[in-house]
C-alpha cells in the first residue's frame, strides 16, 4: 500500500517540476496557476501517506534515513508554496521541486530497518529532526536566491541582460526572499539544536556531544547566526550576504555529505 502510493506521490513530484519548468521558459501564467494547484494537491496527498504512516507504524516517520528523505521532500514543497504565496513569483518552482523530487525519489530506493532504537520515539527527537528538516529547507531557498542574485549582478555588470534577467524579479527583491527564508530557517535551526540537546541527553549523556556531525552542525547555526544578526545590524552588501548565504548551505552539505558519508559519527542521519 505504501510503496504504490509514495510511487504516486513521486510522479507528482516530476509533473509538478515539470509544469513550474514549463512555466519558467513559457512564462505563461496559466502554466503557473496550474502548476501550484498540482503541488497543493500532491502536498496534501504526502502529508496523508506521512500521517497515515505514522498511525499505522505507530512511530515518527523519521527514524530511517527513507523517511528523513521523504519528510525533507515535503518540506521543500511546503517551504517553497508559502514563499511562492506571499512573493507571488513562481519562477523558482522548477529549481526547488527538482531537488525535492530528487529527494523523493531517494527515499524509494533506501530500506526502511525492520527494528528501530526506542529513543527514536523521543518527543525531543521529532521536533528536533522536523525543524531542522524545516530550516535547512528555509536555508536552501536562501542559498537559490542568492546563487541567482550574484548571476543577474554578474549579467548587469557585464551589460549582458539575457532571458533569465527577463524572467527573474530583481535584485533587491531576491536579496529580501533570501533573507526572509535564512531567518525563518535561523529560527527553526535554533530551536531543533535545543530540542536536540536533550534527545542527546537522553541518548548519550550528554547535551553536546563532542561528534564531528554535531559540531559541524554548530558550525552553520554560528554562519547563519552572522548572517542574521549582521542584518540586523543593517549591513548594505547584497553580495557579503549572497555569499554568506552560499557559505552556510556548503557547510550544511559538508555536514551530511562528507562527515556522515566519510567521517565517524554517532548520529543517525
Amino acid at each position: 500500500m505504501f510503496g504504490t502510493l509514495d510511487c504516486i506521490v513521486f510522479a507528482l513530484y516530476l509533473v509538478a517540476t515539470g509544469l513550474y519548468f514549463l512555466f519558467f521558459f513559457d512564462f505563461k501564467r496559466t502554466e503557473a496557476r496550474l502548476a501550484r494547484l498540482v503541488l497543493l494537491l500532491l502536498l496534501l496527498l504526502h502529508l496523508g501517506v506521512i500521517v497515515v504512516r505514522a498511525m499505522a507504524l505507530d512511530r515518527p516517520i523519521l527514524a530511517s534515513r527513507a523517511e528523513a528523505l521523504s519528510v525533507t521532500a515535503w518540506c521543500l514543497g511546503v517551504m517553497y508554496l508559502a514563499v511562492e504565496l506571499l512573493s507571488k513569483r513562481a519562477e523558482f518552482g522548477g529549481f526547488v521541486l527538482a531537488l525535492a523530487t530528487l529527494f523523493q525519489f531517494l527515499s524509494l530506493i533506501h530500506p526502511v530497518p525492520r527494528e528501530l532504537p526506542p529513543i527514536l520515539k523521543n518527543p525531543g527527537f521529532v521536533m528536533h529532526a522536523w525543524m531542522n528538516i524545516m530550516a535547512y529547507s528555509g536555508f536552501f531557498l536562501s542559498f537559490l536566491f542568492s546563487v541567482l542574485l550574484l548571476v543577474m549582478r554578474r549579467e548587469i555588470k557585464t551589460h549582458h541582460l539575457g532571458w533569465l534577467f527577463r524572467r527573474l524579479p530583481s535584485i533587491q527583491t531576491l536579496d529580501v526572499m533570501s533573507a526572509h527564508s535564512a531567518t525563518v530557517g535561523f529560527v527553526l535551526l535554533t530551536a531543533g539544536l535545543v530540542a536536540g540537546s536533550f534527545w542527546a541527553k537522553a541518548r548519550w549523556g550528554s547535551f553536546f556531544p563532542a561528534d564531528p556531525k554535531l559540531i559541524s552542525s554548530a558550525v552553520v547555526w554560528v554562519v547563519y547566526a552572522v548572517y542574521v544578526f549582521a542584518r540586523a545590524a543593517k549591513v548594505k552588501s547584497q553580495q557579503f550576504f549572497a555569499a554568506l548565504s552560499i557559505i552556510g548551505f556548503c557547510a550544511i552539505m559538508f555536514a551530511f555529505v562528507f562527515v556522515h558519508g566519510i567521517g565517524s559519527s554517532i548520529h543517525g542521519f
